[in-house]
């Protein structure tokens, strides 16, 4: 089992109008979740954008409402939205990769 921080931030988003826009850090021991709540929109749209050249970082798995999983994706996801509720996005670095695994990032979403 891996020894690993979760940092966890709920926001709610409404199609065509809420944009949510933030900076953070992880590093190799860290997952960051983003939980955004959806009440309604057909697609999930979000993206990760790297601070830091050589910095490995990208959207892990996204936890439906349902509790099922999908993963991984790389620095953008465009998600359909099934059903309105939770949807949390785990951001962290790809072990499978090379670079660093410690760096600043800034993660986007919107729902269409």
């Amino acid at each position: 089992m891996r020894n690993e921080k979760l940092q966890r931030r709920t926001i709610i988003l409404k199609p065509r109008g809420d944009t949510l826009t933030e900076s953070s850090y992880v590093d190799a021991r860290e997952q960051k979740i983003i939980s955004i709540t959806i009440a309604s929109g057909e697609q999930l749209f979000a993206t990760v954008h790297k601070k830091n050249k050589g910095f490995n970082v990208r959207i892990n798995q996204i936890e439906m409402p349902d509790n099922t999983f999908d993963g991984p994706f790389g620095d953008s996801l465009h998600y359909k939205i099934k059903m309105p509720g939770v949807y949390k996005i785990r951001i962290g670095p790809d072990l499978m990769a090379e670079g660093s695994r410690n760096g600043e990032f800034i993660f986007k979403a919107w729902v269409k």
